[in-house]
């Protein structure tokens, strides 16, 4: 379970790249949001269209509906950059961080620890941390929008 300790430590690695975060994360709500006009569209199609015979409606209506779509799709990819962008970001800042402590450790500090847990904490922990940024925090967007 993530605590406001474990927040308010994200938020602070991402110096520099808070606002592409903040970016993606607000362009996931607006992608989310966009999903019912598609089916609304449809329904005027269906509705007045294909039932009431007003053709002059149908080619604007399915330019509208692949312009939503397209629009959407590049506002997701536009997403997927801001926070892959960061993600990335906050992974190389950790990294360094962790291997400037490691290199200014003494000799019993790794007689202590075991090479692989060490290289545990270096891989495994950093994509845990590149995973949160990159895809839980807007899947958490995606599901409450």
């Amino acid at each position: 379970m993530i605590t406001l300790f474990q927040i308010r430590w994200h938020w602070h690695n991402l110096k520099g790249r808070r606002a592409l975060f903040i970016t993606g994360l607000i362009l996931s709500a607006v992608t989310m949001v966009m999903i019912i006009i598609n089916p609304r569209l449809t329904q005027i199609l269906i509705d007045d269209v294909l039932t009431a015979g007003k053709t002059d409606l149908l080619l604007p209506l399915l330019a509208l509906m692949c312009g939503v779509q397209l629009s959407r799709t590049l506002l997701r990819y536009a997403m997927v950059m801001c926070l892959e962008s960061a993600s990335q970001h906050i992974v190389l800042k950790i990294r360094r961080h962790v291997f400037h402590v490691l290199q200014h450790q003494d000799a019993p500090f790794y007689g202590m620890y075991r090479t692989g847990d060490l290289m545990t904490r270096v891989t495994g922990d950093m994509d845990l941390i590149r995973h949160y940024t990159a895809w839980i925090a807007f899947q958490v967007v995606d599901s409450v929008t």
